[in-house]
């Protein structure tokens, strides 16, 4: 297998300073975090929470990261004794936030709600929440299930955030919500086990990944001291989670030149999100596989997402649709994509149907930028974790929705590729959580319009630079 530019012999059966400090500061933090979500009670006032603490810590966890990260040299390093450190202080991480209570993130009742529809044999993509709870008498057995449910759910389906839209969350993502609710009905601890299990399994891809690169062993700390990912898995519950083991899996079978089934696991993973399908073109485009092989890999693909959305045939646009809302009108932390806005909007004088042409644009750029990261095959698996990574990156910065979990997408494969432009981003999202506290002082316009960019302009800028740089060999272009 083709060697990275990144492989070196490290340094073996040494702990440095650097690492050492790093992972207690991490632990430390984490605790911190975990003490101060006790504040951040459902019923609390926002304007009563601690939002300046949250993002202050979730930045100095972030700083801690990237003290380690940001170096390549710091990535080098080998032997057991820092791989059990990372190990180690991972699981500490985890386990101080395993328990704590989710802050300002409330998707996960939307989650344990499906999956008690989905256990129950019923479609999720029906009824609304808001339907289900203020429904008549039951009429027919369905009905009853659901009034059966509702009753068994507590304040659960209170708490469902818009409850007036069906769910958005394709059949696998319903598979694991399900397999929560039958560990821990109506409880975020089955939800958090359930992101425990692909989280390991992700860990355990991304070793044997980075042994059959050539890579060092020590960049499983990329995934795994992640405080971002933390936060927004074993605090809020994210189901983007679900997503890492089996984009990892594809990658893992193309070391072993197996198309069809990378092309089944990218499949599932379009089963979780819809967003993966951006990156089929990417992985047809291989050197080593057939023209007949390419096709084979790519109907599979297509007869694998056509049974699993079979569930959600005829629902994308109906009436309460959670894809149409999400899809037609959602916007939030978002900078590139307010350029095209408001050039659309100065152009139709401010008509209704701007936001669909913004929309529009920003797809067609990214589907330019896809395809020409097709231009050429790639040549090793190790060469498409970079073209992927390149295209979730760019689906993630032209997105009218930029949420800090969203960032997970790209973070397994960054610790295959890290560039430090896009690991950058675990210090600077956490500043989001600064708009709530700007909205409940009346200033939400200061952070849509001025602080988001405080975000993504330096990971811009640095994108930028090491673009100019690839020609030396540290940009974001491959070596050729």
């Amino acid at each position: 297998m083709q060697r990275t530019p990144y492989a070196t012999a490290g340094s073996a059966g040494t702990l440095p300073a650097r690492w050492l400090s790093a992972g207690i500061a991490l632990i430390v933090l984490n605790l911190a975090l975990a003490a101060l979500s006790r504040a951040f009670g459902y019923t609390t006032p926002v304007a009563d929470r601690p939002l300046p603490a949250l993002v202050a810590l979730l930045g100095a966890s972030g700083a801690a990261y990237l003290a380690v990260m940001w170096r390549r040299q710091s990535l080098m390093h080998s032997g057991r004794k820092i791989f059990c450190w990372i190990v180690f202080v991972g699981l500490a991480m985890r386990l101080a936030m395993f328990f704590s209570l989710p802050m300002m993130e409330d998707d996960w009742y939307r989650y344990l709600w499906d999956g008690a529809v989905s256990a129950h044999g019923l479609n999720p993509y029906e009824r609304a929440p808001e339907a289900v709870r203020l429904a008549a008498a039951p009429a027919t057995a369905g009905d009853s299930v659901f009034a059966a449910l509702a009753g068994e759910a507590g304040n659960v389906l209170e708490r469902v955030n818009h409850p007036h839209l069906k769910t958005i969350y394709p059949p696998v993502a319903q598979a694991a919500f399900a397999a929560a609710h039958l560990l821990a009905p109506w409880s975020i601890q089955g939800l958090r086990i359930v992101l425990l299990l692909c989280d390991v399994a992700a860990l355990l891809l991304l070793i044997t990944l980075l042994g059959r690169l050539g890579l060092p062993q020590a960049m499983t700390a990329i995934w795994w001291w992640n405080p971002l990912l933390i936060k927004e898995i074993y605090n809020s519950a994210h189901m983007d989670m679900l997503l890492a083991p089996l984009l990892l899996g594809v990658i893992l079978a193309l070391t072993g030149r197996r198309l069809l089934t990378a092309s089944l696991l990218l499949a599932l993973a379009v089963g979780v999100k819809v967003w993966p399908v951006i990156l089929l073109p990417l992985l047809l485009r291989s050197r080593t596989a057939s023209r007949s092989r390419a096709v084979a890999a790519m109907l599979l693909f297509l007869a694998v997402c056509l049974l699993l959305y079979t569930p959600l045939a005829g629902r994308l646009g109906a009436d309460a649709s959670g894809f149409s809302a999400y899809f037609g009108a959602w916007e939030m932390n978002d900078a590139l994509f307010m350029l095209p806005l408001w050039l659309w909007r100065g152009l139709s004088g401010g008509a209704p149907w701007a936001e669909l042409a913004t929309r529009i644009s920003v797809g067609a750029v990214l589907v330019a930028l896809v395809f020409r990261l097709c231009r050429t095959p790639w040549d090793n698996p190790g060469q498409l974790a970079r073209r992927w990574v390149l295209a979730v990156a760019a689906l993630f910065l032209l997105s009218p929705t930029q949420f800090p979990w969203y960032y997970l997408w790209m973070l397994p494969l960054l610790a295959l590729v890290p560039l430090r432009s896009l690991l950058l981003l675990t210090a600077l999202l956490p500043l989001y959580y600064l708009r709530f506290y700007l909205e409940g002082h009346g200033l939400v316009n200061l952070f849509d319009y001025w602080i988001v960019w405080l975000e993504y302009l330096p990971v811009l800028a640095l994108m930028a630079y090491q673009w100019r740089q690839s020609g030396r060999g540290g940009g974001l272009r491959e070596a050729r």
